[in-house]
């Protein structure tokens, strides 16, 4: 019996001796960069690929932490705090993540899942790397060396900048400027808190930095720095965003650098200019959503911003004259054509022709753009070349329609104000501060959740009716509204009545005709003390049957009502009041929403601030 035991034992020794072996083949085979750790963030198993760009011999990283392996402490802190939060949570990661290879920045697409075993424990990390020139992003916006060196040369500060959290991690140092700050903490506050910037700047710092929150793609300010030694000089400040459209992540790469030329009037005029052009490229391109550029010498056209259709981006002459054929209305082709075939030698130069004409979308369906058509004079001065701009007509109406949405909420706010400070419910700011946080809330929650089919247009909508959400209270008695403590059970019951009583005030205001926006005034005003859990008011709704805005109106008011001081208590600590929402006390949220509240936690503690 002991020799079968026996021999067993060896058989199956051996089928394990194999299976390693041919793992061990495969990971000298398989031509991908990844990684295993262990639960203490070290690495226990590499690919021949992740040897090899980490410039080590096969296996010389095994055992070792990131912070063995990068040059940056603030790069290695940043993985290890991913990690750590992976193995918490028990949920994969996708990040880009900035990687100093000598003295290029480069960014690499880095997925991680844990290793869960059977009993559902955590026992690792498995992670997959994939190098920059394998993704799918603008060149642009990833190729940050090259535009950095083009602006500021070698010797700078050079950051990178987290603008969810205002995190930042430090990319490059500059001789003789040092800038302490914790992994942390918001980098804008380190900034403007600093005694290396003059007070007259840190005003101009702080507005740099919410144009970048904002969704402007670069800020550019001159400002006086100080080195260690105590000398002031003139100085740049340069934040320009990194974009990658797949994960939809909000980055920026920050420069501070002295100014090279000993006029810093004359850098400061350069820096101007070259900041004003491309304010006009961006104006134009928003304005004009295509824009073509048609050199007739050369019988060459270009196009910027958006091509119309299946437009090509560049090419020759005759294909826009093919594009014609296909694209543009029988009735409307012959401004188009007439245009790209008149005498280039004319004398025109400035003259401007107006046109409405149609495009086709889909087969049969056409929409009407407005064409604006430019003679300008060639770059040789010997002809004509020329301009042609397109803009969809149906924006135009969109966004007068929009506009008037705006007017319509923004004098609804200024009403509602009036109201509420005239009968001391809270302060105005309260209404303010609602519209903030709302906006900020469902703008991550779009980043995150597609499913609640969010867009820009919807989320400006739903934040200014936000605004509304008590305005059932002024039909609420003085004694019961204003009482410092706490109500009995029949008071209690009046209260709730707010909720209907706003809808019969929204009902009523003749000033709400758009529709959508009384929508959604409408829904908030009723459901927005409803509870995730189906135990709010008053129509008892339960998980997702509530309204995403109503959720997310519930939940900021919350927020408020907790960290705001009011007439039946003091103000609470941000600490606090996240405990009570993390901990229930204020009722059951959406977990959704909780993490994304978490994530904007500095956005919201900065209207607060302000």
């Amino acid at each position: 019996m002991n020799d079968i035991k026996d021999k067993c034992m060896e058989d199956r020794i051996k089928e394990l001796e194999e299976e390693n072996r041919m793992f061990r083949m495969v990971l000298e085979a398989i031509p991908i960069n990844f990684f295993v750790k262990d639960k203490d963030c070290r690495y226990q198993i590499t690919s021949r690929i992740c040897d090899m760009l980490n410039g080590v011999e096969r296996g010389g990283i095994i055992g070792k932490t990131d912070f063995d392996l990068q040059n940056s402490k603030e790069i290695a802190q940043s993985f290890y705090d991913d990690d750590q939060r992976i193995m918490a949570l028990k949920k994969g990661s996708r990040m880009m993540s900035p990687t100093l290879c000598g003295d290029t920045v480069k960014y690499y697409d880095i997925y991680k899942e844990p290793l869960i075993n059977e009993n559902g424990n955590v026992e690792g990390i498995l992670g997959l790397v994939i190098a920059p020139a394998e993704m799918d992003i603008d060149k642009k916006n990833t190729e940050v060396e090259e535009q950095l060196e083009a602006y500021f040369g070698s010797q700078c500060f050079m950051f990178d900048y987290d603008i969810k959290t205002g995190n930042a991690i430090i990319l490059k140092k500059l001789e003789g400027f040092d800038l302490e700050f914790g992994s942390n903490e918001s980098f804008e506050e380190v900034l403007i808190n600093s005694t290396k910037i003059k007070e007259r700047s840190k005003q101009a710092v702080s507005k740099m930095f919410k144009k970048i929150e904002n969704g402007e793609t670069e800020a550019v300010l001159v400002l006086d720095i100080m080195d260690n030694q105590g000398n002031w000089h003139p100085g740049v400040l340069n934040l320009t965003r990194v974009r990658n459209s797949k994960l939809n992540q909000n980055r920026a790469i920050g420069v501070l650098s002295y100014l090279s030329s000993v006029d810093a009037k004359q850098e400061e005029m350069i820096i101007t200019i070259n900041t004003m052009r491309r304010r006009m490229y961006q104006i134009m391109t928003e304005k004009f959503k295509t824009i073509l550029y048609i050199s007739r010498k050369n019988k060459m056209y270009t196009c910027i911003g958006k091509p119309v259709g299946l437009m090509a981006n560049q090419g020759n002459v005759e294909l826009l004259e093919e594009y014609a054929k296909e694209f543009i209305h029988e009735d409307d082709r012959r401004i188009f054509v007439d245009a790209l075939k008149s005498n280039s030698e004319l004398s025109r130069d400035g003259q401007h022709k107006l046109y409405e004409i149609r495009l086709k979308v889909e087969p049969g369906k056409y929409r009407w753009y407005e064409a604006n058509l430019y003679y300008v004079e060639s770059i040789d001065g010997l002809s004509e070349d020329i301009i042609l701009t397109f803009y969809d007509m149906d924006e135009i109406i969109r966004l007068k329609r929009q506009q008037e949405v705006r007017n319509t909420n923004n004098h609804l706010i200024e009403v509602l104000s009036s109201v509420v400070e005239s009968r001391d419910l809270e302060s105005g700011n309260h209404i303010q501060r609602i519209k903030g946080m709302t906006k900020i809330l469902l703008n991550a929650i779009m980043e995150k959740h597609p499913e609640y089919e969010l867009n820009e247009e919807k989320i400006e909508i739903m934040s200014s009716a936000a605004t509304m959400h008590d305005i059932g209270k002024i039909a609420i008695p003085d004694n019961i509204l204003l009482k410092p403590g706490r109500l009995t059970a029949e008071e209690f019951e009046i209260m709730k009545e707010h909720t209907i009583r706003g809808c019969k005030i929204i009902n009523s205001a003749s000033v709400i005709q758009d529709e959508e926006y009384y929508k959604y005034c409408y829904d908030i005003c009723l459901h927005h003390h409803e509870r995730y859990d189906g135990k709010g008011y008053p129509d008892g709704l339960k998980g997702d049957e509530i309204s995403i805005v109503s959720q997310v109106v519930s939940i900021v008011d919350v927020y408020d009502a907790l960290i705001s001081k009011r007439c039946y208590k003091e103000a609470y600590d941000e600490k606090k009041v996240f405990d009570m929402i993390l901990n229930g006390e204020c009722g059951v949220f959406n977990p959704k929403l909780i993490n994304c509240l978490i994530e904007v936690r500095t956005e919201l503690r900065k209207l607060y601030l302000e």
